[in-house]
């Protein structure tokens, strides 16, 4: 079995975008094995009587992203920015889920002077 079939076998048994070269599946993969691992150690920590951790995971739009709190300093707009940059139809669906859109500034000024 080649690699790439065995990428396609794994991306299979996560919740991943097909998206995207095998690179960006694989990235994929490992954060949502991350944050399962993270999962565990919190329950087993919190089952045996010890304290939950303390920095929650906070889950990123798309599949398998999720962030420790504190490691999120980049701001919002740079992060949609490359988004935008690196996958914009995943941007707009993201955008879109939240009953935003992406426009050209000039309609959006056209727009805002009609008012």
């Amino acid at each position: 079995m080649k690699i790439s079939e065995r990428i396609d076998a794994l991306g299979e048994l996560f919740p991943c975008s097909k998206q995207g070269g095998k690179t960006s599946q694989m990235d994929e993969i490992i954060d949502h094995i991350k944050y399962l691992q993270f999962q565990m150690k919190d329950l087993s920590r919190s089952r045996l009587g010890g304290e939950p951790t303390s920095i929650p995971f906070v889950f990123l739009e798309g599949c398998g992203h999720y962030s420790l709190d504190e490691q999120q300093i980049e701001p919002l707009e740079d992060t949609m920015g490359k988004l935008l940059e690196v996958n914009p139809s995943m941007a707009t669906q993201l955008l879109e889920s939240k009953g935003l859109f992406v426009m050209p500034m000039a309609l959006a000024e056209g727009l805002h002077h009609h008012e």
